[in-house]
């Protein structure tokens, strides 16, 4: 799929009624489709790991296609530069948890954790602490 299709995609799955609990959740209502979770999720299964599509999708800044763009990525193959491009670019704490998921199954999770929990950003320091959170809950946390 190419990102142009995957956000139609998107745009014909979001629902009023997501962007309004998106929004109570923090998530700014620019460039957001409202897409549920369970959508994204069935998204992911069928498009599984797609790295040049993640960051595509990142790109995209629209907030349903950066979530999705997390979930397929290839924390394998994705460079610190990457997640430190994307980290710069987080607007709210949904997507800096989303973020953490990801750097959590990469070699950098504890780096980024260090540097990420000291931060004075508030999304930043939200992804840091989230990654916190899972390697409390994992005894092979890098």
């Amino acid at each position: 799929m190419t990102a142009q299709e995957v956000l139609a995609e998107l745009e014909a799955l979001g629902t009023a009624q997501n962007r309004k609990i998106y929004a109570r959740h923090g998530v700014p209502s620019e460039n957001l489709f409202g897409v549920s979770y369970a959508d994204l999720e069935k998204l992911r299964k069928r498009i599984k790991t797609d790295q040049a599509l993640a960051e595509a999708l990142w790109k995209s800044g629209n907030h349903d296609a950066r979530i999705l763009g997390c979930k397929i990525a290839d924390p394998a193959a994705l460079p610190l530069e990457t997640i430190d491009a994307w980290s710069r670019d987080l607007r709210s704490r949904v997507e800096a948890g989303e973020l953490a998921e990801l750097v959590a199954r990469t070699r950098h999770a504890a780096s980024r954790l260090a540097k990420w929990t000291v931060s004075k950003n508030e999304c930043l320091g939200a992804a840091g602490w989230h990654l916190v959170c899972l390697a409390a809950k994992d005894p092979e946390f890098p």
